[in-house]
């Protein structure tokens, strides 16, 4: 049986270098960046490192069982399938930047395992994340409070849903979502009380002010989640009813207040208003926790099955109400169904909660059409940014994945990705199944909330691109290492091993390579647009770092035809296209140069219409592709 061993003031120090690794992720690697941050590696490096001593005998070696290894096993092939994939990629300069993400995941999941075999108690591991999971929904929260902190909304285009440190709302909405079992967990704890219902206020709050629909849900889901798997149900349903009713104040001020969604007049006003009813609900969270730990009834199962029946009450009057606005419960379903259906831009209001569209259903039948293309490899990893601009029907849907990790795998790595990804999945649940029925009562209840964690991560992963962005996955791939490292204990080896210690260091020197390449060739790539003399020096040097990267060859062109080389420009250019030639971008500039550097309407029109194939949304009307068809029409083919 699992228990929790007593945690000592250095045991805890020792969890503070995770956390600050987990802390930087979350907070440093947000957004859609073209390549991996590289602070990120800093994880990749101290993952190794520690892995190396434990090699060397100087530290525990985790010692996952038979699932565990499956699910270590086909993660590592899959970040390897991913690597492979550079050979046939559509776009092997992003199948380059989706193995390096890889490698950043596998290190997290790797450090989750040190610390767990270092420090085997689940309590003291989801401590620590939720701590971190408190920091990056405080930020984002303070960022509403004094909009000095936060994004510009005067900008032309900026989203006023609420994103943080991850720059993407969804992905803050996930981040809530999965603080919330932890949050209710530490809530029934007597020593974290009141810290844990300040987290459970703080996602209350955070996940609605994103419009994040489907993570929003899964708050919820994650709370009554918590609820039904709970030891003290009655008390966790108390605790939740608390956290709702200490968050309602800010939420209201949050999605109300015209100013605190604005650059308005008022917004810094606005801004305080809604700061003060958090901070009020915040405050009064340490007072209110013990009074609804302590909420006991006499007859439980009938307070518990009232809750599930006001629920389900709830649930089927908001569809009743609905099915009488659309005129029966078949038009409803028509109505919602078109809705869905229909390609079209999210709204960025309160009024997002009342619509369930977006472009989703296109995408994924357009992943669905690049599967069956190529069913067993796909197309390569980080594919679909193209496949999507073959398929698309509107210019203004633009995405680089289908929203949808099982339908991303399918079309990018084919079947065989699939494959790998669900023996992860596979092994880590049973891994799951053999900690949970081993551990004792005082570590159920961490474990239960770190589970339900991963299983939120998962959830929304099936309808949102998590994965593209290291900030969202992170926590989930670094819990899921902890969990699977639990289910078995650690060992230390009786002798050292200095061949597996020196190749996991060759390792490291490799992944270092792989991450730091993109990055310098990026900053090459932006030294090339500051220094005119030297243009051409500096991309030809970023071709270099990243032989793979087609704006390294672009930038190439720009600059030999700045210095007067257009033999020069223009060979890069066809290397550009044969790089990649499913990318309608370099056929572009080709085409482009052909014709009105080159004077040649015949090639310019030919390349231009390669990029009409590859993009046949994004011609257009009237353009370069147009006037160049009118020249060859008029013979300018000879």
């Amino acid at each position: 049986m699992l228990a929790s061993p007593p945690m000592t003031r250095a045991g805890e120090a020792a969890l503070l270098a995770p956390a600050a690794l987990l802390g930087l992720v979350l907070f440093a690697a947000g957004g859609f960046p073209d390549q991996v941050p590289l602070r990120a590696t800093a994880v990749v490096v101290a993952a190794a490192v520690w892995l190396a001593l434990a090699f060397l005998g100087r530290t525990p070696l985790p010692r996952p069982g038979r699932s565990g290894l499956l699910a270590a096993g086909a993660l590592v092939a899959l970040v390897g399938w991913t690597t492979l994939s550079i050979l046939w990629s559509a776009t092997p300069e992003r199948a380059w930047l989706e193995t390096n993400r890889g490698i950043v995941y596998v290190s997290l999941a790797v450090l989750g395992a040190l610390v767990a075999a270092v420090r085997p108690d689940p309590a003291a591991i989801a401590r620590l994340v939720a701590l971190v999971l408190g920091a990056v929904l405080a930020w984002a929260l303070l960022q509403r409070a004094i909009p000095a902190l936060g994004p510009d909304f005067a900008i032309a285009g900026q989203s006023h849903r609420l994103a943080g440190s991850i720059g993407y709302a969804n992905g803050l909405a996930v981040v809530a979502a999965m603080a919330m079992p932890l949050a209710l967990w530490l809530a029934g704890e007597r020593r974290t009380q009141g810290a844990g219902l300040a987290l459970a206020v703080l996602a209350l709050v955070a996940a609605p002010l994103t419009l994040s629909r489907s993570g929003t849900v899964l708050v919820v889901a994650g709370a009554v989640a918590w609820i039904a798997l709970a030891p003290r149900r009655i008390q966790a349903l108390a605790l939740a009813g608390a956290a709702v009713g200490l968050s309602l104040p800010a939420l209201a001020l949050g999605l109300g207040l015209e100013g605190v969604r604005s650059a308005g007049p008022h917004a810094a006003r606005d801004g305080a208003v809604f700061g003060v009813a958090l901070l009020a609900g915040l405050a009064l969270a340490p007072v209110v926790a013990p009074r609804a730990a302590s909420f006991r009834v006499e007859d439980e199962r009938r307070v518990l099955r009232g809750a599930v029946a006001a629920g389900v009450a709830l649930v089927l009057l908001g569809l009743a109400a609905g099915s009488f606005h659309a005129g029966g419960p078949v038009a409803f379903a028509q109505d919602r169904w078109h809705e869905f259906a229909a390609a079209k831009p999210g709204k960025e209001t309160t009024s997002r909660f009342e619509s369930v569209g977006s472009y989703r259903w296109s995408w994924w039948k357009e992943a669905g059409r690049g599967f069956a293309e190529r069913p067993l490899g796909g197309h390569g990893a980080g594919s679909f940014a193209l496949t999507h601009l073959h398929l698309r029907h509107n210019a203004l849907s633009i995405t680089r994945t289908p929203h949808s990790m099982p339908l991303q795998l399918l079309t990018e790595l084919g079947l065989i990705g699939l494959l790998l990804a669900g023996l992860v999945v596979a092994g880590f649940v049973a891994s799951v199944r053999t900690l949970v029925r081993r551990a004792g009562p005082a570590t159920r209840g961490p474990l239960v909330a770190l589970v339900l964690l991963v299983a939120v991560a998962v959830a929304h992963a099936l309808v949102d691109l998590d994965w593209e962005i290291l900030a969202i996955d992170a926590a989930p791939m670094f819990v899921a290492g902890t969990l699977v490292a639990l289910s078995a204990p650690p060992v230390r080896l009786g002798r050292a091993r200095p061949l597996a210690a020196a190749g996991t260091i060759v390792a490291l020197l490799a992944a270092l390579y792989s991450l730091g390449a993109p990055v310098l060739a990026a900053r090459a790539l932006d030294q090339a647009l500051t220094d005119s003399l030297n243009a051409y020096d500096h991309a030809n040097v970023a071709h270099i770092y990243d032989p793979l990267s087609v704006s390294a060859l672009l930038a190439e062109a720009r600059a030999a035809h700045a210095r007067g080389d257009d033999g020069l420009a223009h060979e890069r250019l066809v290397d550009a296209t044969q790089l990649e030639p499913e990318n309608p971008t370099p056929w572009t500039e080709r085409g482009l140069f052909e014709w009105r550097v080159l004077g040649d309407p015949c090639r310019g029109y030919q390349s231009l219409n390669e990029a009409f194939t590859q993009d046949p949304a994004g011609a257009a009307r009237g353009g370069p592709l147009d006037l160049t068809r009118r020249a060859v029409n008029k013979g300018a083919c000879g």
